[in-house]
């Protein structure tokens, strides 16, 4: 951890339902982890069942789901809108037939805010972002922007030519 790292925990149902949500709007993976340890398993999130306070996967296969249950608990992380989260979850309840499951939203959200300024989110929803590396051109999305940084989506097959942390001149 560096000095200017900030954890956040979410208690607020409420908000951790829009985080749940926001979740599966990105279409962001995460990875469950048995708290005895071992190799985590990484799932997607393909929807939000807001009455029942519960996230929906797929990705999880019979085995996997069985290994995660025998744990006393489980963990998730997950990087939502560019932050570290990660949480404990009470259970899974596995779908009939198919990979799968729901996991009831958990009790605390942990948020890992690496950067010593706030983030804030730009107000298009899609806010276009030309990326020129040494060898080519990228088109990216801009997630949030502070006074020390800003966070970059790009695709799968276009983040290969960007390392983590890249320094990226703005013109």
């Amino acid at each position: 951890m560096h000095s200017e790292d900030n954890i956040q925990a979410l208690r607020r149902p409420d908000s951790i339902a829009r985080l749940m949500l926001r979740l599966h709007e990105t279409c962001a993976s995460l990875v469950l982890m048995s708290g005895e340890g071992g190799e985590g398993v990484r799932v997607g999130a393909r929807g939000v069942d807001s009455a029942c306070s519960q996230l929906l996967i797929d990705g999880l296969d019979r085995e996997d789901a069985a290994r995660l249950a025998g744990g006393r608990e489980i963990h998730a992380k997950a990087v939502i809108d560019g932050i570290q989260t990660w949480f404990t979850l009470p259970g899974i309840v596995r779908e009939q037939g198919g990979a799968g499951a729901r996991l009831d939203f958990p009790e605390v959200v942990y948020r890992l805010q690496r950067r010593a300024a706030l983030r804030v989110r730009p107000p298009q929803a899609r806010a276009g972002a030309r990326i020129t590396t040494a060898s080519r051109e990228l088109d990216g999305v801009m997630q949030d922007i502070s006074a020390t940084g800003v966070c970059l989506r790009v695709t799968r097959a276009e983040a290969v030519f960007l390392d983590v942390g890249s320094v990226v001149e703005h013109a």
